[in-house]
């Protein structure tokens, strides 16, 4: 039986209840109770307080923790911590990859646009070639939708992402 339904038994808790402690869904709760998702980050340290002031001090309709599963229980808790810091900086490291391509995206985007409007304006000043325009005109407009979807807004969306991610990864170090 994994530790948080362990300590969720114990203080005799349904899942529902301890779903809206967490401010979670009932059903995520389910998922990490059989191991298949992971609790946000703000809901593992509300359960990290509730268990610490749980082994506080003696709840008086509760049996009290040997020290060996007191002990189980913290082990337990901090692989779980472990574990959840792990895939925090697996995601801040995917979000770091697509920062990259978005920036590349931008980039190429930007210098394409350039040399589209410098090559538009050497053949509009030399010949009126509509199919030349048309072409130019048609990847200029590709060039500014790229622009538009990499954008540097979008990249600092990202980025805020990735220090959130991080800063919340070294919040549950302590």
């Amino acid at each position: 039986m994994n530790s948080i339904k362990k300590l969720r038994k114990k203080m005799g808790f349904n899942q529902e209840h301890l779903a809206i402690y967490l401010d979670i869904e009932r059903g995520l709760l389910s998922m990490v109770e059989i191991g298949k998702r992971e609790l946000p980050t703000n809901a593992l340290i509300k359960l990290n307080d509730l268990e610490q002031s749980i082994l506080q001090s003696s709840l008086p309709e509760t049996e009290s923790l040997t020290a060996l599963e007191e002990e189980n229980l913290t082990k337990e808790l901090q692989l779980f911590l472990q574990e959840h810091q792990q895939f925090i900086k697996q995601k801040a490291l995917l979000l770091q990859k697509k920062l990259k391509v978005i920036e590349s995206n931008y980039n190429n985007a930007l210098q394409l646009l350039q040399i589209v409007r410098m090559k538009q304006q050497e053949i509009s000043n030399t010949t009126k070639n509509k199919k030349d325009l048309l072409w130019f005109a048609t990847t200029e407009a590709m060039a500014l939708e790229k622009l538009s979807k990499n954008n540097l807004i979008v990249q600092k969306k990202v980025q805020l992402e990735i220090d959130l991610l991080l800063l919340n990864a070294s919040l549950n170090s302590y």
